[in-house]
């Protein structure tokens, strides 16, 4: 992908898409919405670039991106993560599937993890940044929230 392509792709993708419902009208969208941003940031292409399929791998080679439109299967989307010090993991989504999801899918791959730290008293993990939710999802311990009567 050249630089004026990449360009062009950082102009054009924060501006919202169309709002069309339902959803299910739509059909599965445009797969560059997710190649493209993968390639700005730093994701490499392994794949020819006159074949219809797109091989992408992020920086620190952990993560794979293979895109079949032409798949003899449904599956059209096949994400591979081998995260250090965790298990590999794979996540296979259809050609239907809306481009949204796969794009989510993706930008968590792009996003850095949050940070926890273990709060002294405690031992319960709590985000650096700000918000309610401590790492284990759950509520903290407490009175129950009153109930609307």
């Amino acid at each position: 992908m050249s630089d004026q392509q990449l360009a062009v792709f950082a102009d054009d993708h924060g501006r919202p898409e169309y709002d069309v419902r339902p959803r299910a009208l739509v059909g599965p969208g445009d797969a560059r919405h997710v190649t493209h941003a993968l390639a700005a940031a730093g994701w490499t292409s392994h794949a020819d670039p006159l074949a219809p399929s797109v091989l992408l791998t992020s920086p620190d080679r952990q993560n794979d991106l293979f895109l079949a439109p032409l798949s003899h299967t449904d599956i059209c989307w096949r994400v591979l993560a081998a995260p250090p010090g965790g298990p590999a993991w794979f996540a296979e989504l259809g050609r239907m599937v809306p481009v949204e999801i796969a794009a989510g899918l993706t930008d968590a791959l792009t996003t850095p993890p949050r940070r926890v730290r273990r709060t002294p008293t405690s031992g319960r993990c709590s985000p650096l940044r700000a918000g309610p939710a401590p790492c284990t999802g759950m509520a903290p311990p407490g009175p129950a929230p009153p109930t609307g009567s």
